[in-house]
């Protein structure tokens, strides 16, 4: 294997999925440009949170994974897959930084020829990644993600850089929407069941900013969340106040509809850390997952889970319970909590 060298000439970041996770690897790319201008740095990334890095000013190039090859990898690989990680290869890597620390990532960066590959160390990197991985980095424990993200590229000699979150250029995503004027956007879908939190709660939260506080309320949704938000609308409206759905939206135009909001109310999920990367004061709750370490990141950001539930962070998709303790991390959570929050957090920055 050949030495390091001095000044990588090409990078290649692994972080395929998800969306959330995608946006906080967006301080470490912006450090690793600032340290590194003249670099080839290009992102390997699934085609869906790949929206987000389109025409972004710090990548040089997408490397697009498509998600039918997951679905048929047999009836794609001589076809599709094969050719595309010969190309990869080609690019001739000098470094590899898997920020996802699996094995189908490792083995994506091995497969990227790259001399070098940075991941976790074994606390941190899961399944068969350390297999892959020949730099290894061991993050100190209780850190964010986005700072253990960051924590990869010590053995670039980029340490403790200043956290900015920077995005493409969404203004050509526009829907037509009215998003003029302050409204908060409510976001009641998640993937998993452990972090949808009851529409019942959500609907009794934007019932009280709207009739107490006169705030414009926004349900978003995505893909499969229709329905959700739908019951979510009808909800609010029997407890006489008023609401409305964003249209359908791609990725993009979700993110530029988020940017225009005052306030923006969700749970561990791709548009809430959308949110709160856009800057956009963020009210999250948290079940199943560890909110220490996925929280929406910032001081503009509130987040509430409670902590006093045994299993917390479980880390389930599903709720393992179907007793009284069922969902119990999601329905102990009141929307007093959160409207209590989102007037703390408003008048905080109002304040500043």
């Amino acid at each position: 294997m050949q030495e390091k060298p001095s000044t990588p000439q090409k990078i290649l970041i692994v972080r395929m999925t998800a969306i959330g996770d995608v946006a906080h690897v967006l301080p470490a790319l912006n450090a690793l440009r600032l340290a590194m201008p003249d670099a080839r740095i290009d992102w390997l990334v699934d085609e869906i949170p790949a929206q987000i890095l389109m025409g972004h000013p710090q990548i040089n190039h997408l490397q697009v994974l498509r998600r039918r090859w997951r679905k048929e990898f047999r009836r794609h690989f001589f076809s599709e897959i094969r050719p595309f990680f010969r190309r990869l290869r080609a690019e001739r890597y000098d470094w590899a930084i898997d920020f996802q620390g699996l094995t189908k990532s490792g083995l994506a960066a091995y497969f990227s020829g790259a001399r070098r590959i940075i991941g976790f160390g074994d606390r941190d990197g899961r399944e068969l990644n350390k297999l892959f991985t020949n730099v290894k980095v061991r993050p100190r424990p209780g850190l964010h993600i986005v700072e253990k993200n960051i924590s990869l590229l010590a053995p670039l000699g980029i340490e403790n850089p200043p956290i900015q979150f920077v995005f493409p250029d969404f203004e050509a995503d526009k829907v037509s929407f009215d998003d003029s004027g302050f409204y908060a956007a409510v976001n009641p879908g998640a993937g998993w069941q452990t972090k949808r939190l009851p529409v019942s709660t959500l609907a009794a939260l934007c019932a009280r900013l709207n009739t107490q506080k006169g705030m414009r309320i926004v349900i978003t949704w995505g893909p499969g969340e229709e329905e959700l938000s739908k019951d979510l609308l009808q909800k609010i409206a029997k407890a006489g106040a008023n609401a409305e759905m964003s249209p359908p939206t791609t990725l993009r135009q979700l993110a530029r509809l988020i940017s225009r909001a005052g306030l923006f109310i969700g749970g561990d999920t791709g548009p809430s850390h959308i949110a709160a990367a856009l800057g956009i004061p963020t009210i999250s709750f948290f079940g199943a997952s560890d909110a220490k370490r996925n929280r929406p990141y910032g001081e503009h950001c509130n987040t509430i889970q409670n902590t006093e539930i045994p299993c917390i962070p479980c880390w389930k998709t599903r709720c393992r319970f179907k007793d009284a303790r069922h969902l119990a991390c999601l329905n102990s959570i009141t929307a007093g909590d959160l409207y209590d929050s989102a007037l703390r957090l408003l008048e905080s920055k109002c304040a500043k």
